[in-house]
C-alpha cells in the first residue's frame, strides 16, 4: 500500500530524533517542521542563539511551512509542545482543510475544541492493540495515572474532522525539567513520554513509539491492515517460573481468507537481550498466534511479533509477559557507597523477598558502562539479605552496575541490576569540557553518547550525579558569584556583611555541597560570567566600613600620610567616603582612585577564597574556581584556587601562566557560539598553541542546535570545521602540550596593576595594555617566550629562580622602594632592565613622588609633570614619526644608545655593575600598535641581546611561534593568521632534528620549515638535537580473560640519537582492530621504562588482541600482540 506521507511539526531541540526514530520503524515519506517555543513561536528575527543558526527569520519559517502545507499529505503528526494554536491562522487553515479532506491528524498537543467536536467510537484498545501496556511500568510514575491495562483509554481520544480523522494523544511528562516552558527546551520528547532515564528505558522506547504508529496508521485508513486482532485480546499474561518452558498464547487475529502469512517472533527482557522463538505460519481466517515460551529467570518480557507477506509486513505487536517465581526473589540491592573509591573493596547487601531455602545461590557481577565485567563472586543464599563483596582493581571508569542473579542449581531463579559509581582512578589529561548535562531521559542519554563520541570526556553541569553515570568528570556550577545591589528591602548586602555571608553559605554553598560531594565532583566553579564594578549606584553599610578599614591598614593608620598622599584633609578614617569613579577625575585623585580600584579587586578576589573554604569546610578535598569570569587583580584572585577561565585573551591566558603557584585547570570558552562559527575551531588552536590554557570549554546551547541537531545528529559546521581537531587535541596534542610548559627563555614582563589605574587618568603616555599586548604579539612574531613578574614575586626573588636576564617595564608608573631596591641589586648582578616611560614617579600606592624612585638606577633626573611631545625618531632602518617622548627628562650617568636618534633624549643606557638599564623615553605602547614591521622588531631583538637573549628564529609576515620546552626536547608552534601566505619559510637559525607532531613524520635534519606544507594554518613541530631514539613494546604474548596485562614501554639507547623524555599513548585493539576506548593509557618514557596496566574484563571474548604505542613526539608506532584466552558470558 506504499508509504505514509507524513508532515511532523516537532520541538527544535531533539523533537526531529524522535521523528527519525519512528521512521526507522514505520515506512514514511516525512518532511519536519522545527518549533522554536512558545515564546518565540515558528521563527525569531533577533535570537543570537535559535534564529541566527537556523538563519531564517518567523517569516521566511513560515513561508517554508506554506510551501509544506500546500503540498498534499497522509497525515499531519503535530508532536508535543508544538501547539496548534502557535501557528498562523492561514498555517492552521491549509491543515485543517486537508485533514477535513480525508488527511489524518496526530496532535500531542492542545487543539482548538472546535476541532473535537465529534468522537468517534473506535475503541483505543482495538487501536493499540499489540502495545503491552501493563509492563510499561514507567507509567506508574506519573502522578494519578489509572491503572495500566486501561492506559488506552486515557493516552487516545478520537475524533473526525470532515473526512479526516484526529487523534489527541496525551503526552505525558515526569521528569521536571530544569527550564520553563517559556525557555530553552532541554531535551523534551514530541511523540513519547518524559520519563526518568533508566536501562528499562531502552526496552519501552519500541513500545512507546508503538503506540504512535499504531495511532497514525489509524488515521490513515487507506494505509490500515487488512489483519484486525480480536476484540478479546489481553495486552498480557502471567506464567509461573516452575512451569517454563511452557507455550503461551499471545493473540488472535482475523486474516482474509486465502491469506498466508511468516511470523516471526522474538523474547525481549528488560536488560534488552532478545532471543527467537520459534513461530508457525499463519493461515487465513481467525488465528491464535501462540509461542514457546524457554526457561527464563522471573521477570517481565516482551514477545514480539511480525507477520509478513510477499508484499512487506502486515501487522505487528507485542504481548506481555510477566514470568514470577514462589521461591524468594531479589527484592532491592543497598549499596554501601554512593561512590566507591578503586583501591578500596566493594560492599553491597542484596535483600531477598523472603527467607531462602536450601541451595540458592546468588552470584554478583560487576560490568562497566562498555559491558567490561569488572567482577564475580559467589554467596550461598542462607539469610534473607545476602552481603557481597569484590575487589575493584578492573574498574577503569566510574559509571557500573551490579546484576545480581539468584540461582537454583543450574536454573536461574531472578535477575536484578543496580547501578553504582567508582571513583575516577586518573585525571584526563586533557579535560574537553562541555557545559550542559542532557537532560535526563533516553534522549538525553543518546545526547551524552553524541558528546562522547565526539571527544567530550568532561560535564559542567549542576548536578554530579548524572555525568558520573555517564562516565564524565564533573566540574559542578553551584553559584554564580555576584555582588547584591543595595535595595530598600535589602540595605545592607554583600560579601562584607558578616550575617549575610553566613546565610548566604549556608543556602548556597553548605546544603547544597553536602548533597553534591559524594559523587565525586572534579571541580566546584564559583560561577560563570563573575565580575565586580568600580561604579555604585548606592553602596551598603558593611562596604563602607570595610573600605575605611583597606585605607586604615593599607596606610598602617597613618591618616597624615593618607592626607597628604591625597591632598585632603580627612579628620578620621570613618569620615572618608568611597570614590564615585563615573564624576571627572583629576590628576591629584590617582591615589584615591587607585585604592578604590585596588579594594574592589581585592573584594572579588576575596569573596571567591571565601566561598572556596566555604566549601572545603564541607568537602575536604574539594578543587574550587571559576570559569568564563573576569581576572580582577589575577595574582590574588588565583590564590587557593585550582581552576580559573578567563574571557579569551592573550594577556590573561599569559598572565595565568605566570602566577598560577599550584597546578590550575586552566582554560576559555571557544566553541559552540553562533558568532564564532565560521572561524571553526581556530580559537581552540590559538588558545592551545599558545599554551595558555591546558582544557578546552565548548558551549552548546541545547536552543540553538550546537554541535548537534535537532536529530541529534551532529551539525555541518561541526563535522567539518571543529569534530576532527577536537579530538586530536584531546588524544593526542592537548596531553603533549599539558605536559610541555612554555619555554623561559629569560624574557620578563613586568606586572603593575596601580600603574594600570594610575593610567585610567594619566593618558598622556599611553596605555599600560596596549603596551603588554604589543610585547606579546612581538613574542609571537619572534617566537621569543615571555612570563609576567609582578612586585611580590620580584620580592620573592623569582626573576633568578626563573633565569630572567631581560625585564621589560612597560608604562611602570608606580614602583615600591622596596621593588626599587631589589631590581638596583639585579641590575647590578648583571640583568638588563628596560623601560619605556616614567617609570617609579609613583609609589605602590600610586602616589605621587617628587622624584623618580629609578632615576639613579637609570641615570636620569625625571620631572614630576613630565612634557609629552610628539616628535619623530630615527631607528636603523625606519623613521618612527609622530612618537611621545617626555621633553623634560635629563640624562645624568646615563649616554644616548640603541641606535635611536632624535633631538630629544631617546634610547639612554646606564651601566649599573655588571648590568645594564635603559630607559627608551618613548611610548611603547603606542609605538607597537602603529608599527608592525621588521625593523621595529629588529630593534626590539637587538634590545633583547643586551641580555644574551637571542634567537635565530626569523617568520614571515602573519606567522606566530610559541616555544615550548619540555626535558630533552623543544617545542614549536606556529599558527598562520589570514595576513600569512602560503608555501613561505620559517627559519630556525640552527639545524634540528625537526618532527611533525600532528602528522607524525620525521622531517629531517633542517634549518629552515615550510608550514603550511605540513599541517596548514596550525602547526606544532618538535625540535631535537639529533633524531629520536626508537621505543619498544613488551607485552605477555598470552594472557586469560581477567588478567592484569603488564606493558612495559621503553627507549632504545642509540650513539649519536637523542632521548628526550616522551609521552606516549597505549591503545588496546581488538582482533577487529578496534579500539577499547576506556582502556587507554598515557605514560611518560624517559631513560627508565614506563609501566602500564591494562586490566582485562571477566568475559572479554578470545582472540588475538593489539597493544599499540604511540609515541606523540616523535609519531613512532610500535605494537605487542597478545592472545587472550578463557572470556566467559
Amino acid at each position: 500500500r506504499g508509504p505514509l506521507k507524513v508532515l511532523f511539526l516537532a520541538n527544535y531541540n531533539m523533537g526531529a530524533r524522535e521523528v527519525v526514530e519512528l521512521k526507522q520503524r514505520l515506512n514514511m515519506e516525512i518532511d519536519v517542521t522545527l518549533y522554536q517555543s512558545p515564546r518565540m513561536q515558528l521563527g525569531v528575527d533577533d535570537s543570537p542563539y535559535v534564529g541566527a543558526v537556523l538563519g531564517t527569520s518567523r517569516a521566511e519559517k513560515l513561508a517554508v511551512l506554506y510551501e509544506q502545507l500546500e503540498q498534499k499529505w497522509d497525515a499531519f503528526v503535530m508532536g508535543a509542545n508544538t501547539p496548534f494554536a502557535d501557528l498562523s491562522p492561514k498555517a492552521q487553515y491549509l491543515m485543517l482543510k486537508q485533514v477535513s479532506e480525508g488527511a489524518g491528524l496526530i496532535c500531542l498537543g492542545a487543539l482548538p475544541k472546535e476541532a473535537l467536536n465529534n468522537p468517534t467510537e473506535d475503541d483505543p484498545y482495538s487501536i493499540l492493540a499489540g502495545v503491552p501496556f501493563p509492563l510499561l511500568k514507567s507509567y506508574t510514575l506519573v502522578p494519578k495515572m489509572v491503572p495500566l491495562e486501561k492506559l488506552p483509554e486515557d493516552l487516545l481520544k478520537t475524533y473526525t474532522l470532515g473526512q479526516g480523522r484526529v487523534a489527541m494523544v496525551k503526552h505525558y511528562v515526569v521528569y521536571p525539567y530544569p527550564r520553563s516552558l517559556e525557555g530553552y527546551y532541554q531535551g523534551f520528547q514530541s511523540l513519547t513520554p518524559a520519563f526518568p532515564y533508566s536501562y528499562k528505558e531502552h526496552v519501552y522506547y519500541d513500545y512507546y513509539l508503538s503506540a504512535i504508529a499504531k495511532t497514525l496508521l489509524w488515521a490513515v485508513p487507506s494505509k490500515a491492515s487488512v489483519i484486525t486482532p480480536a476484540p478479546e485480546n489481553e495486552m498480557f499474561a502471567t506464567v509461573n517460573w516452575a512451569d517454563l518452558p511452557r507455550t503461551v498464547p499471545v493473540g488472535r487475529f482475523n486474516l482474509p481468507a486465502g491469506k498466508t502469512l511468516s511470523c516471526k517472533a522474538e523474547l525481549r527482557d528488560l536488560f534488552g537481550k532478545i532471543t527467537p522463538l520459534a513461530a508457525p505460519e499463519v493461515s487465513g481466517g481467525n488465528y491464535e498466534l501462540a509461542v514457546q515460551m524457554p526457561t527464563v529467570p522471573q521477570g517481565d518480557y516482551f514477545v514480539d511479533y511480525q507477520l509478513t507477506s510477499p508484499e512487506g509486513t502486515e501487522y505487528w505487536g507485542s504481548y506481555g509477559v510477566a514470568v514470577r517465581a514462589e521461591l524468594p526473589t531479589i527484592d532491592k540491592i543497598q549499596m554501601a557507597e554512593v561512590m566507591y573509591q578503586p583501591t578500596a573493596p566493594f560492599f553491597a547487601d542484596v535483600r531477598l523477598s523472603a527467607a531462602p531455602p536450601p541451595g540458592l545461590i546468588l552470584r554478583a557481577r560487576g560490568f562497566d558502562r562498555v559491558g567490561r565485567e569488572i567482577f564475580r563472586v559467589d554467596r550461598p543464599a542462607t539469610r534473607e539479605v545476602v552481603p557481597v563483596g569484590a575487589d575493584l582493581e578492573r574498574t577503569v571508569g566510574m559509571a557500573h552496575h551490579l546484576r545480581a542473579e539468584l540461582w537454583q542449581g543450574d536454573r536461574c531463579v531472578d535477575v536484578a541490576r543496580e547501578e553504582f559509581l567508582v571513583t575516577a582512578r586518573e585525571d584526563p589529561l586533557w579535560a574537553n569540557i562541555i557545559w550542559g548535562d542532557p537532560i535526563n531521559t533516553l534522549l538525553g542519554e543518546m545526547q551524552n553518547d553524541q558528546m562522547r563520541r565526539a571527544g567530550f570526556n568532561v560535564s559542567l553541569t549542576h548536578d554530579p550525579a548524572r555525568p558520573a553515570t555517564r562516565d564524565f568528570r564533573e566540574i559542578d556550577y553551584l553559584i554564580a558569584l555576584r555582588f547584591p545591589a543595595v535595595t530598600d528591602e535589602d540595605p545592607d548586602p554583600g560579601f562584607d556583611n558578616p550575617q549575610w555571608v553566613e546565610d548566604y553559605v549556608a543556602k548556597s554553598i553548605t546544603a547544597p555541597v553536602l548533597k553534591k560531594r559524594d559523587y565525586g565532583v572534579w571541580y566546584y566553579s564559583l560561577g560563570d560570567e563573575n565580575s565586580y564594578s568600580y561604579s555604585r549606584a548606592k553602596i551598603a553599610p558593611s562596604e563602607l566600613r570595610a573600605w575605611r578599614q583597606y585605607l586604615n591598614d593599607t596606610y598602617g593608620g597613618d591618616l597624615a600620610l593618607l592626607n597628604r598622599e591625597w591632598n585632603s584633609e580627612h579628620k578620621s578614617f570613618d569620615e572618608i567616603s568611597w570614590v564615585n569613579v563615573e564624576e571627572p577625575l583629576e590628576m591629584v585623585d590617582i591615589p584615591r582612585k587607585h585604592l578604590w580600584m585596588a579594594f574592589c579587586e581585592k573584594q572579588y578576589a576575596d569573596a571567591h577564597h571565601a566561598m572556596a573554604e566555604a566549601i572545603r569546610e564541607v568537602d575536604p578535598e574539594a578543587r574550587v574556581g571559576a570559569e568564563g569570569s573576569l581576572p580582577g587583580n589575577l595574582e590574588e584572585t588565583l590564590k587557593g584556587l585550582q581552576m580559573w577561565g578567563p574571557y579569551p585573551s592573550r594577556l590573561d591566558n599569559a598572565l595565568m601562566r605566570s602566577f598560577e603557584t599550584t597546578p590550575l585547570l586552566k582554560g576559555n570558552w571557544w566553541g559552540g557560539y553562533v558568532s564564532g562559527r565560521s572561524s571553526g575551531s581556530q580559537k581552540l588552536w590559538d588558545q592551545i598553541l599558545t599554551g595558555g590554557v591546558n582544557s578546552s570549554y565548548y558551549y552548546t546551547m541545547y536552543g540553538s542546535e550546537g554541535f548537534i541537531g535537532a536529530d541529534m545528529s551532529y551539525a555541518d559546521f561541526f563535522e567539518q570545521t571543529q569534530q576532527a581537531d577536537i579530538r586530536e587535541v584531546t588524544d593526542t596534542l592537548g596531553p603533549l602540550l599539558n605536559a610541555t610548559p612554555v619555554a623561559k627563555m629569560g624574557l620578563g614582563l613586568f606586572y603593575s596593576l596601580p600603574s594600570e589605574h594610575a593610567g585610567t587618568i594619566d593618558t598622556r603616555w599611553g596605555a599600560v595594555g596596549s603596551c603588554r599586548d604589543g610585547m606579546l604579539k612581538f613574542c609571537e612574531q619572534t617566537g621569543i617566550s615571555s612570563h609576567f613578574y609582578s612586585e611580590k614575586q620580584i620580592l620573592a626573588g623569582k626573576l633568578d629562580a626563573d633565569g630572567v636576564t631581560v625585564l621589560m617595564m612597560p608604562q611602570a608608573l608606580c614602583v615600591s622602594e622596596a621593588v626599587a631596591q631589589a631590581l638596583r641589586q639585579w641590575v647590578a648582578a648583571g640583568g638588563v632592565l628596560i623601560a619605556d616611560q616614567r617609570p617609579g614617579l609613583r609609589n605602590e600606592r600610586a602616589a605621587l613622588r617628587e622624584k623618580g624612585v629609578l632615576d639613579e638606577l637609570f641615570g636620569v633626573a625625571q620631572t614630576v609633570e613630565g612634557d609629552p611631545q610628539v616628535t619623530t625618531v630615527q631607528v636603523p632602518g625606519q623613521a618612527w614619526e609622530r612618537v611621545i617622548v617626555d621633553a623634560s627628562l635629563k640624562p645624568a650617568t646615563a649616554t644616548k644608545g640603541m641606535g635611536l636618534q632624535s633631538d630629544l633624549p631617546v634610547g639612554l643606557v646606564n651601566q649599573v655593575g655588571t648590568g645594564r638599564a635603559i630607559l627608551l623615553n618613548i611610548s611603547l605602547g603606542k609605538l607597537l600598535a602603529n608599527y608592525d614591521d621588521d625593523a621595529t622588531r629588529n630593534f626590539l631583538r637587538e634590545m633583547l641581546k643586551q641580555g644574551g637573549i637571542f634567537t635565530g628564529l626569523q617568520a614571515p609576515p602573519g606567522y606566530l611561534l610559541t616555544r615550548f620546552e619540555g626535558p630533552g626536547y623543544q617545542l614549536l608552534s606556529c599558527r598562520i593568521t589570514t595576513e600569512g601566505k602560503a608555501n613561505e619559510t620559517v627559519k630556525l637559525g640552527e639545524t634540528v632534528a625537526a618532527y611533525d607532531v600532528r602528522s607524525g613524520k620525521y622531517l629531517g635534519k633542517v634549518d629552515s620549515l615550510v608550514p603550511s606544507q605540513c599541517a596548514g594554518r596550525n602547526n606544532l613541530f618538535a625540535l631535537l638535537p639529533e633524531p629520536a631514539t626508537g621505543i619498544s613494546v613488551q607485552a605477555p604474548g598470552k594472557a586469560e580473560a581477567g588478567a592484569m596485562l603488564a606493558v612495559t614501554v621503553s627507549t632504545r639507547a642509540t650513539a649519536g640519537k637523542s632521548n628526550p623524555t616522551r609521552l606516549v599513548m597505549v591503545k588496546w585493539l581488538t582482533p577487529e582492530g578496534v579500539e577499547v576506548e576506556v582502556l587507554r593509557k598515557y605514560a611518560s618514557v624517559s631513560e627508565e621504562p614506563a609501566r602500564v596496566i591494562l586490566p582485562l574484563a571477566l568475559n572479554q571474548a578470545s582472540g588475538t588482541y593489539t597493544c599499540e604505542v604511540t609515541d606523540i613526539l616523535t609519531g613512532q608506532v610500535q605494537t605487542a600482540r597478545v592472545e587472550v584466552t578463557g572470556g566467559n558470558e
